[in-house]
């Protein structure tokens, strides 16, 4: 084990952040067993709790793996992806950063459009009856290059005409909607996913650089605050040779 490893850590989440670059970056390799739990919380300077977390984080990431008996190994990952799993709730900008890539998001529109059919019958609107929203369409790069379209849609009721979110946009590079909605009080705390596999159309081809009938991946996502109230709902287009979307799946204990 390289000194990559032989870093302090901090709360799981930093812990587990570290562990991800270095996976990432081929240290330890894939299929590769860990060191036992000891050894490795003293590398990283923290008590086996915390390493327990972070490990936990990284297996539902879908980063590691673990034997029965035996120990904890890396998974085989392809590293040079772009990898997301969609058990987690996470903003795209830390997706990207998290495994070395610089993200910047470009072309932010906001607009106030009156929407029907299923996008407002989502927020319990009439599907009849066209209901007010802000929409926002942005496009993610990592490092330059165009990976994900995004259009997001967010009841009028709760953003108004978005002064606020706009404020945020302006101000950084790497602008989240779930800070700013957090920051507004409403926070995104869980997601209905619904995966479409898709073809570039004309517009699509032209903003992530692909050819027309390239293949896409959409992720249809309806969000919901912890009391249950939805509060986002996204289309966002992923380049699928950009991102490796995963599942994580487990045989549950009886």
């Amino acid at each position: 084990m390289s000194d990559t490893f032989a870093k302090r850590g901090g709360r799981p989440r930093v812990v587990a952040a570290k562990l991800r670059e270095a996976i990432l970056n081929g240290d330890p390799k894939p299929n590769q067993k860990l060191p036992p739990e000891p050894v490795l919380a003293t590398q990283l300077g923290v008590s086996r709790a915390t390493l327990r977390q972070a490990i936990s984080q990284l297996e539902a990431a879908g980063l590691l793996f673990r034997r029965r008996g035996d120990g904890t190994y890396v998974s085989r990952l392809p590293h040079k992806a772009l990898m997301t799993n969609l058990s987690e709730l996470r903003g795209t900008a830390e997706i990207i950063a998290s495994q070395g890539h610089e993200p910047t998001v470009v072309d932010v529109t906001f607009a106030v459009e009156l929407i029907e059919g299923h996008i407002a019958a989502l927020f319990g609107d009439s599907d009849s009856q066209p209901s007010p929203f802000l929409h926002v369409s942005r496009t993610w790069l990592a490092d330059g290059t165009p990976v994900i379209q995004c259009e997001e849609f967010l009841p009028f009721a709760i953003v108004g005409h978005g002064e606020e979110l706009r404020s945020d946009a302006q101000e950084k590079s790497r602008w989240s909607l779930y800070a700013s909605l957090r920051k507004l009080g409403w926070p995104a705390s869980w997601s209905l996913c619904r995966v479409l596999a898709t073809n570039a159309d004309g517009r699509l081809s032209a903003v992530l650089q692909v050819p027309e009938g390239h293949a896409l991946l959409t992720l249809h996502q309806l969000h919901y605050t912890d009391r249950g109230l939805p509060v986002l709902y996204s289309e966002n287009t992923h380049r699928c040779d950009m991102i490796d979307v995963q599942v994580v799946r487990s045989v549950p204990w009886l």
